[in-house]
């Protein structure tokens, strides 16, 4: 009997991980970037505002520009601009179509200039990489791995 119990207990936990590995995996790529995007902006808030010295050194961008984007960018935000979570996944998107479509974006700035726009007309972000023709598994997977490095960089 105790047999069967143990073999209830371990199916139960088996069925309940796979559940849960499940309802990430079935979550579209936009519900994970906005996912992202609300644990980036938390992130900001602990770890003492060191984002724009993360993303520049991430992104070969001045901090300058990283605060004009924050200050004059889409007006998603109840600040005007875009925060920090949505900053950085532009970033990491312009990134992506510069790498995959150099033909059109020869320049970072401009594959940025470009998701920037899209962004600012409220296209969600898998509407732009469907129209501009790139995945977004890169984008996420590097938007994750500078989540984690944020969340490391708490200060109390």
């Amino acid at each position: 009997m105790n047999s069967k119990f143990l073999g209830v207990i371990f199916m139960g936990s088996f069925l309940l991980a796979n559940g849960l590995a499940r309802a990430e995996g079935g979550a579209s790529d936009q519900e994970k970037l906005e996912k992202e995007q609300a644990q980036i902006d938390a992130a900001v808030i602990q770890s003492g505002g060191t984002i724009a010295k993360t993303l520049s050194e991430k992104f070969k961008i001045k901090p300058e520009a990283l605060q004009k984007i924050r200050g004059a960018g889409p007006e998603l935000s109840p600040g005007g601009g875009p925060e920090w979570g949505e900053i950085t996944i532009m970033l990491s998107m312009a990134r992506e179509l510069f790498k995959t479509n150099p033909a059109d974006y020869s320049t970072y700035d401009k594959a940025l200039e470009k998701v920037r726009g899209l962004r600012a007309e409220n296209a969600a972000y898998e509407k732009i990489a469907k129209q501009l023709e790139f995945n977004l598994q890169p984008v996420i997977a590097e938007i994750r791995r500078i989540r984690v490095n944020l969340q490391g960089e708490k200060r109390f």
